[in-house]
């Protein structure tokens, strides 16, 4: 009875995954299906930091989902976080620490996340286990049961209410849980759910993915009942290449390869094998020596207040002595000031060009004090990519200016980073490649230098800002990245003084209390940046410059000149076909354009017309309004002359009959005084 209680799991199982193994063999692969942007919308993955939770959160995070990769691995999180961002997805992708083994880790991320006040939109209950040995999560659970289906079961409904709040009708928030199709062949034995009286690895993994779809249609069923904006989603995702099948039986592991092979083949992959020497081994030395020949540059943004040692250290940090000027506190804005040099180290060439913040932090109002930074990586991005869209391409010579690192001065305070550097560095993770560093290590001590550190990577994390992590893809420097990884910020110190310490002279710096040296990684971290910035990862720097950072600014200005590489159908479309699709749309529209200007011409015309004849009507009713009261005037005068010449008729009338009066008059007074003048003479 306890023998065959063993087997038939594992027959049941095995004979499942032959079922789907042949499925999958005789049907179409799987086509990513065309997917709208999800820009605004939050989703938490866990186990997102490798295989299908990998693949998932990488999709999300690629059409505009802010994606938090939830993992009990900090590093792999991070490195999961870095690739994404490198591939320079548009959403922002973040880790928070998740152990679903313990119920308790499942509580502190809830109340994490929820601190965040962001919405959820999608959950993918994606992490798990599969047929691992006999185990217990921290509460005593049966592994496979404890972390596959309770931590789950917690995790939604601790975050249920969230993606209630934040689902619409017409967009609901989505539940994806990640089952199997072992769960037809579960058995739920409510008696020993932790399967002590027989263990059987087989058993506890159907188990657990049968009570994770159960649990998924009553979700669902409470759901519908309440009437919320959520949907409970079970997922079977087949076959797939991820490292939970290292656990198979041995059987079972030699028919891995070849079954891979089978399923997930690259069909344009042809290896062939050499029969002799060909000669391209040798392409990495050519490489070397051209690259040789060419010399190399780099740029350098220092991003700090004045007076933090941004100078110092640049010239600490090369060995030189760099023209420095000296700044002023009262800057009335920021001002960036870029000075080229070309150094030489053996044979090679460098082209170091430093760029300063003159002025930063220094103005009462910093609130638009960043804008200048970014406005500058902005720029030279944008003339990098005028000379990569010109006809004629010099790129071989040109003088690339874009930011490669930015080197952060956070000021030694021990307490906590000022908003306005976590407001920069925020607005410039996805831009440059930000390395944080503590100036003037040396003011405080080493156990406060120690919770500072703590404090400064603590804020990072919890508002989002992602610095640049040091590449432990390569084995052979793998293992030191991982450990400076680790010890990020720097906590440096500057001088271009020596001192002499025994026999030999040190660069250092001299207090009255004792003193600190520079080059010794017991009183700084100096040795360790110069060691991770220029030694071990300039080029990656660089490589991350073009092809992260400038590939973001790249594909961002082409979108909004209307360039894409898909049609509304997914296929591939080419620049010409772009071009002549652009060529098509503004010829439609400058003759829509034309057809507006000629209507709007005509109806212009039209009422300008309506003006004139309602202008000319008002014109001609005036006219004939005055010319009638002309007439008028004209009647009166005619009426005024008429009377007048009839009252000077009058008058000459009456003058002339008074004229005749007064001549009748003078006559007979003529004739009297004669007549008076022989009467006087007769008397004589």
């Amino acid at each position: 009875m306890w023998l065959l209680s063993f087997i038939l799991p594992i027959l049941r199982l095995y004979l499942v995954g032959v079922k789907v193994l042949l499925y999958q063999l005789f049907n179409k692969s799987f086509t990513l299906p065309v997917l709208p942007t999800q820009n605004g919308r939050v989703a938490i993955v866990t186990g997102g930091a490798r295989g299908m939770g990998y693949e998932t959160a990488r999709h999300l995070a690629r059409l505009g989902m802010h994606v938090v990769i939830a993992g009990n691995s900090e590093e792999e999180g991070l490195q999961a976080v870095k690739k994404i961002h490198e591939e320079g997805s548009e959403g922002k992708v973040e880790f928070l620490f998740l152990h679903l083994c313990s119920l308790k880790s499942v509580r502190q991320f809830v109340h994490r996340f929820k601190a965040r006040a962001l919405p959820l939109h999608v959950l993918v209950n994606n992490a798990g286990v599969m047929l691992v040995p006999e185990g217990t999560a921290e509460e005593g659970f049966e592994l496979h049961f404890g972390l596959n289906y309770l931590g789950h079961f917690l995790l939604t409904n601790l975050l249920l209410d969230k993606l209630k709040r934040s689902g619409r009708h017409d967009a609901c928030s989505r539940v994806v849980t990640m089952s199997s199709a072992t769960h037809y062949v579960g058995r739920l034995d409510m008696e020993d759910l932790q399967g002590r009286s027989c263990y059987s690895a087989h058993g506890a993994y159907s188990q657990s993915k049968l009570a994770l779809v159960l649990f998924t249609y009553h979700l669902q069923e409470k759901i519908t009942a309440g009437g919320f904006p959520v949907t409970s989603n079970a997922v079977d995702p087949g076959m797939v290449d991820t490292d939970l099948y290292n656990n198979l039986c041995i059987p079972a592991q030699a028919a891995k390869k070849p079954v891979a092979k089978m399923l997930f083949r690259d069909k344009n992959a042809r290896p062939l094998s050499l029969s002799g020497h060909v000669g391209f081994d040798s392409l990495p030395h050519q490489l070397v020596n051209k690259s040789t020949c060419q010399g190399f540059c780099f740029n350098i943004l220092c991003i700090g207040e004045t007076g933090i040692g941004k100078s110092t250290l640049m010239d600490t940090l090369f060995n030189t002595n760099f023209e420095n000027f000296e700044s002023s506190h009262f800057e009335p804005k920021v001002k960036l000031r870029a000075q080229t040099y070309d150094l030489q180290e053996s044979n090679v060439r460098l082209k170091l060009t430093i760029v300063n913040t003159v002025g930063f932090g220094d103005q009462m109002n910093k609130q638009e004090s960043y804008q200048h930074v970014v406005d500058y990586i902005d720029t030279q991005f944008e003339s990098y990519l005028q000379e990569e869209l010109k006809i004629k391409r010099s790129l071989h010579n040109y003088h690339d200016s874009r930011i490669h690192a930015c080197l952060y001065f956070i000021a030694p305070s021990g307490h906590s980073l000022k908003s306005l550097d976590l407001v920069t560095m925020k607005k410039l993770d996805s831009k440059v490649n930000i390395i944080p560093v503590i100036a003037k290590a040396d003011t405080i001590s080493k156990s406060e230098l120690h919770k500072f550190k703590i404090k400064i990577m603590s804020e990072l994390v919890s508002n989002g800002v992602q610095i640049y992590q040091f590449p432990t893809d390569d084995e052979t420097v793998s293992k030191i990245n991982t450990a400076m990884n680790g010890i990020l910020p720097f906590a440096v110190v500057g001088s271009s003084e020596e001192v002499k310490i025994g026999n030999k002279m040190v660069k250092a710096r001299q207090y009255p209390w004792g003193v600190v040296q520079v080059e010794n990684e017991n009183h700084c971290d100096f040795v360790k940046l110069r060691e991770m910035l220029i030694c071990v990862n300039m080029e990656d720097l660089r490589e991350q410059t073009h092809t992260r950072h400038y590939e973001l600014y790249r594909r961002c200005k082409l979108e909004e000149m209307g360039f894409t590489d898909t049609n509304p159908e997914s296929k591939p479309v080419s620049l010409q076909e772009t071009y002549e699709a652009k060529r098509h749309e503004f010829l439609g529209d400058l003759q829509r354009r034309e057809e507006e200007m000629r209507q709007m011409f005509v109806q212009r015309v039209k009422e300008k017309e309506t003006e004139l004849k309602e202008a000319e009507r008002e014109l001609q009713g005036k006219f004939e309004q005055l010319k009638r009261l002309h007439s008028e005037e004209k009647s009166k005068l005619d009426e005024k002359r008429r009377s007048l010449e009839d009252e000077i008729n009058t008058f000459s009338k009456k003058k002339t009959a008074a004229e005749l009066l007064q001549g009748q008059s003078f006559n007979t007074n003529a004739n009297l005084k004669k007549d008076k003048d022989r009467k006087n003479s007769g008397f004589m």
